[in-house]
């Protein structure tokens, strides 16, 4: 996973891209291994930090979405809508509160009021 800015887009959140490819770089990963990698701590964690992060700058910025996550092995984007921000939000809320992070907790919660 890659978390990047494109050039001329410094004003969007970033893009989080995903490899699904297998440690040869050459097949894609079986559907399974997909699954355990998006269920993962790894992948919580980027979607705690960077997605958070990402989403953040989407709020502050007043976008209606953003790519959320690419897959360049597919040609395809995942897109958050406006409409969505607040249940991710609660989503990322549960996982921080798992983690005892409770000033983040906090953050967000204040987040959530402003949606």
């Amino acid at each position: 996973m890659e978390d990047r800015i494109e050039k001329g887009q410094e004003d969007r959140p970033g893009i989080i891209y995903l490899d699904i490819t297998g440690e040869d770089g050459l097949e894609e990963l079986a559907e399974d291994d997909i699954i355990k990698t998006l269920t993962g701590s790894e992948f919580r964690s980027v979607i705690t930090e960077h997605l958070f992060s990402h989403l953040v700058k989407a709020i502050e910025k007043e976008k209606n979405s953003f790519i959320a996550f690419r897959i360049p092995e597919r040609g395809e984007d995942y897109i958050l809508e406006e409409g969505q921000y607040k249940n991710l939000l609660k989503t990322i809320l549960k996982m921080e509160e798992a983690e005892e992070d409770y000033k983040k907790c906090a953050t967000i919660k204040k987040l959530i009021e402003t949606l």
